[in-house]
Order: C-alpha cells, then structure tokens, then sequence
C-alpha cells in the first residue's frame, strides 16, 4: 500500500500506539474547533452581555439539527473511504470521492435554503424567548445559509483522516481558529455588529479553512488525482453510499432532535436557565473531546481493518481504547467537580447582573452530567466501532433509544422537579441507548463483515 504526505496504514503496527497517534491531532483538531463556537461566545457574553448570549445559546440545537444530516452523510464517505484504502483499493476510493462531491453539492443547496427559510418557524417551535428570538434567527440564517463553507471542509477532512491523515486537517482548522478570532474582535468590536458579526467570523474562517484543505489535496496527494472521464458519478456506488449516509443522517438527526427538545423545555425556564445551559455546553464540550474523537478515530481504525479483513485487530484495539476511555471520563468528571464554576465563569462578564445565577445553574447542569461520562464514552465507542464496519442498524437503534429516552424524560422530569431535572434526561438515553450496541458487538456476527464488504462493493 502506498503512502504520501500524512497518510497512515492503520492495519499495522502496534494497534494502541497507532491509534494514539492517529487520535492525537484529532483531539487537538476538536479543541480548535471548539474554538470557533468559544471564542463566539466568550466575546459575546462578555461584550454583549448575557442576553446576546442566550440569543447564540439558543441556536446549538438548531443549528446541529439542520447540519445532523450532512454530517451522516461526511462520516459515510469516511467509512466507505476507510473500507477500500484499507482493501488497498485505490480506484474505488476515487469513485468514493467523486461521488462524495456531487451528493454534498446537491446538500449545500438544501442545507441553505432549509437554514434560511426555516430558522424562525423552528426557533418558534422550540418556544424561543421573544426577547432573544431575531437574533437567534439572524444568527442561524448566516451560519446555515453558508454553510457550504462547513460542509466543504468537513468532507474533505472525513476522506483525509480515512486514508489515515489527521494531521492535514488540523492545521488548516488552527489557520481557521485565529482567523475566527480576528474577525469576531473586528466584526463585534470594531464594527459593532453583534450577533451576526458572530456568525458572519464564523463563516469566513470556516471558508478559510475549506480552501486551503482541498487545495492542498489537489497538490500533495495522487490517490486523488481525479480525470476529466473519472469525475462521473458511479450510480452503483452513489446508491450503497446514500443508503448508509441516509441511515447515519437519521442517526445524527435523532441527537439532534433530543437535543432540541431538552432546548425547548430549557427555553420555557426563561433567559437565564438558557444562558446557563449554553454555557454548561461549551465547558462540557472541552470536557469530553478527549474520548469523543478517540472513538472517532477508532470508528476510523475499525473501518480499514474490516476492509484488510483484520478483525482481530480490531478486537485488540477495542479493548485498549475502551480502558483508555473510561480512565479519561473518569479525570473528566474530577475536573468538572473541581473546577467547573471557575470555567463557567470565563462566559460571562463580570459587569452581568445575573452571572451568580448563570454559573451557579450552569455548574449544577454539568456535575450531574458529569458522573455519567463514562457511558457517553462508551456509547460513543461501540456505535463508532460498528459505523466503522459497516454495521449501522444497531446504532440506529440506539440513537432512537437515546432520542425517546431524552424526549420523554425531558418532558417529565421537568415538570416534577423543573429544570434541574432535565439534566438526567440525556445520561439515562446515554445508559440505555448503549445497550444494544454493546450486546451487537460482543455477539461478534460483525465478524463476517469483511466479506459482506467485498460483496456490497461493486467495481
């Protein structure tokens, strides 16, 4: 198998260090791009206040359920990709990347129209407080309505870190964080442009990144070198792909939806509980990158092993990586208990009236949150591992699991003990949702994969 730039066979090798390497640079990739939606809001609850923020917090779920799709579909050109590299099929990871760029081109168009037509009617959906209502709007409507920009770089990265290069991907995100930096300091500061001089940094540095990413692959790797007569969809192909970006799509649909509905009860608790939780969110998200991209990277890992029909491999590294994660969500937890609050503290200005209750509710949301890190972790694991084979019934059952359980006891739990009950609705979907991927996984039917892979594959 040949190998240029960053590329790296993860079918040899000792399996832990490789994935540790592979994983490194995504784990310092998701804290750069945690960035953007930080340093967001850091300006904008410290400059704004915390009306601004709750207006950009209350925008998350909505935004992650209008993107939901599009990313199902970049981790399907991710696994497919993994497959064949993996099988050493250099022509089929050709036909994946052309056909990953016609169905994400007819994507961009959906996704823009849906951002900008559709954000009041779903934020008046999730009974969004009215006075922060126009701002959420204005905010979506920037970020979805160009988000080609987003959806550009993310298949771009997805095809890269399935040949085994994580490395590529991550600078050009560090090139796009400082430019996102500058740009919220000039748009909000400088030009006073407020919430959507927020958006329109973040939109500019996601582009920023975007090019540079596929012009580099253009120079540096053959393996994509696409001819005039190559570059036509391969309908056998496009269909098998969008079958599984369909499925992986309502997979991240139904977190979306959860979340939205966790968001719509949260809203009905006023602009302050909102304020709370958006800032619980952020510090939660640094919080749990660690094995949140180590499954991802294993998903990645599993993905080229069951094409090199290597599934022992896959098997040694699973349970490495899952002690690995369970030591990490344990620190987790230790550090959300220890300093939770004083983070908590970095969102909003000290000149707000309403910040000892913002951090105090913010810093309940995240210690109840945090003593369940240990099956976020592990669901996360096994539905990655099974995606990265090709399995993807299970953890659509899971994420259905995950979606009603959260839904549900969103709604009830809230109504009993008001918002501080809804903090255990996602951790009970965590708990439950795993239960089923991980009986899938330890039956080990994903064992005959590799030659279910090489039938559903045509050439």
């Amino acid at each position: 198998m040949t190998a240029n730039g960053h590329v790296r066979n993860l079918t040899e090798g000792r399996p832990l260090k490789l994935i540790l390497i592979f994983a490194l640079p995504m784990i310092i990739g998701g804290v750069v791009q945690q960035l953007y939606s930080v340093v967001d809001t850091l300006i904008v609850g410290n400059t704004l206040g915390s009306h601004a923020l709750a207006a950009v917090g209350a925008t998350g779920s909505t935004i992650f359920f209008m993107i939901s799709f599009m990313l199902g579909l970049t981790n399907a050109f991710s696994i497919v990709t993994a497959h064949h590299f993996g099988a050493d099929n250099h022509a089929m990871v050709k036909k994946t990347v052309v056909n990953a760029i016609f169905l994400s081109a007819i994507c961009a168009v959906i996704l823009s129209l849906v951002g900008i037509y559709g954000a009041r009617p779903l934020m008046e959906l999730l009974q969004t407080p009215p006075d922060i209502i126009n701002e959420s709007v204005i905010y979506i409507q920037i970020c979805i309505g160009f988000s080609v920009a987003q959806l550009a770089y993310d298949v771009a990265a997805a095809i890269l870190r399935a040949i085994g290069d994580s490395k590529t991907p991550l600078y050009f995100l560090m090139i796009s964080a400082v430019s996102n930096i500058i740009l919220d300091l000039v748009f909000i500061l400088g030009m006073d442009m407020g919430v959507a001089g927020a958006a329109i940094a973040t939109v500019i540095s996601q582009a920023i990144s975007a090019v540079l990413c596929i012009a580099y692959i253009i120079k540096k790797y053959p393996i994509f070198h696409i001819s005039r007569h190559e570059f036509r969809p391969d309908f056998r192909q496009l269909k098998l792909v969008t079958k599984m970006g369909i499925t992986m799509g309502l997979q991240s649909c139904f977190i979306a939806v959860g979340e939205m509905a966790a968001t719509g009860v949260i809203n009905g608790f006023g602009t302050t509980v909102v304020a709370a939780y958006t800032t619980g969110v952020r510090v939660e998200e640094f919080a749990t990158l660690a094995f949140i991209n180590l499954s991802q990277a294993f998903s990645i890992y599993a993905g080229q092993n069951i094409g090199a029909h290597k599934t022992a491999r896959i098997q040694e590294g699973f349970k490495k990586i899952a002690v690995l994660i369970i030591f990490l969500s344990f620190v987790s937890t230790a550090l959300i208990f220890s300093f939770g609050d004083d983070v908590a503290r970095w969102f909003i200005s000290d000149a707000d009236s309403q910040i000892e209750s913002v951090v105090s509710i913010a810093y309940q949301y995240l210690c109840t949150s945090a003593c369940f890190y240990s099956f976020l972790g592990m669901i996360l694991l096994y539905n990655n591992t099974l995606r990265g084979m090709g399995e993807l019934g299970i953890p659509l059952m899971s994420g259905i699991i995950e979606l009603l359980s959260k839904v549900g006891l969103s709604i009830i739990l809230a109504s009993i003990f008001g918002y501080s009950g809804i903090w255990y609705a996602a951790p009970i979907g965590w708990m439950l949702g795993m239960l089923p991927s991980m009986i899938r996984y330890h039956q080990g039917n994903w064992k005959k994969r590799p030659d279910k892979i090489a039938d559903a594959y045509p050439e």
